[in-house]
């Protein structure tokens, strides 16, 4: 090691020197402060402006969830407890949805996916009466 220290001093002595000039220029060179004549003014602050609420949503009507076969007065009842009121509702349930509203339907579990519910409510949600009662009989 000391070897090659001495083999390679005169390379060491030149990076020392770049280094300590290349540190002295970044660090020991006096900063020029400026001074102005009058003071900064700063331009006054924008008002923000007020925000304006947005129109609330227009409420959708709640669709008649018992034309879906397997839901009944009760379960329909039940759905809504659960803020279910809508077919499309329904029909873009995903598997985590499914598990808690089975889970809450008590004694009715196994219904949802027996009764093809969501197959259901995806024709009914788009009106397609026509494949609806090919696949699942008139109301």
């Amino acid at each position: 090691m000391i070897a090659l220290a001495i083999h390679y001093s005169v390379g060491l002595a030149i990076a020392l020197l770049i280094g300590l000039a290349t540190g002295w220029w970044a660090w020991g060179a006096r900063r020029v402060r400026v001074e102005a004549d009058e003071p900064i003014t700063w331009p006054p602050p924008h008002e923000l402006p007020v925000p304006v609420a947005a129109p609330a949503a227009p409420a959708l009507a709640a669709d008649d969830l018992t034309a879906i076969k397997g839901i009944d007065a009760e379960i329909a009842g039940r759905l809504r407890e659960l803020g279910v009121t809508r077919f499309s509702q329904i029909a873009g349930w995903l598997p985590g949805d499914i598990e808690r509203i089975d889970g809450a339907l008590g004694p009715f579990k196994g219904r949802l996916i027996r009764d093809e519910w969501i197959a259901q409510a995806r024709l009914l949600a788009r009106g397609d009466m026509e494949t609806y009662h090919q696949r699942f009989g008139h109301f």
